[in-house]
């Protein structure tokens, strides 16, 4: 995966969470239009338009938006330093955690209720 765009009810906190959880600047293009960029992928943030927003609960602590049919994974070194910054930044850490090809991956949620996966080396 070269790029990730994520839509978001308040893209600059969401770009601020995941600046904070993978160490990358964030780029501002427009008003509701942020993206990051670092070992070879980009994130992009985009608003979603008010009229689909004011349908979409994000709630503190957030809930999990499971029903979606994808789930970034993205690799980090540290994972107790990941860890601080999902909790830092409104996100929440699952109980789902598992080893898979010499990795400890960890499912979390960010603050708007996204499902990600962040894999750290053994």
């Amino acid at each position: 995966m070269n790029s990730l765009i994520l839509f978001a009810v308040n893209p600059d906190r969401l770009a601020s969470f995941y600046s904070n959880l993978l160490s990358l600047e964030i780029q501002r293009h427009e008003a509701a239009s942020l993206s990051m960029e670092g070992g070879g992928a980009s994130l992009l943030f985009l608003q979603i338009p008010a009229e689909i927003a004011r349908d979409i609960p994000v709630q503190t602590p957030p809930m999990a938006r499971e029903e979606s049919a994808i789930k970034p994974a993205f690799d980090v070194m540290n994972l107790a330093r990941a860890i601080e910054a999902v909790t830092a930044g409104g996100g929440v850490i699952t109980p789902r955690n598992f080893i898979s090809a010499g990795s400890v991956c960890l499912d979390v949620l960010d603050p708007e209720g996204n499902v990600i996966q962040l894999r750290c080396p053994q």
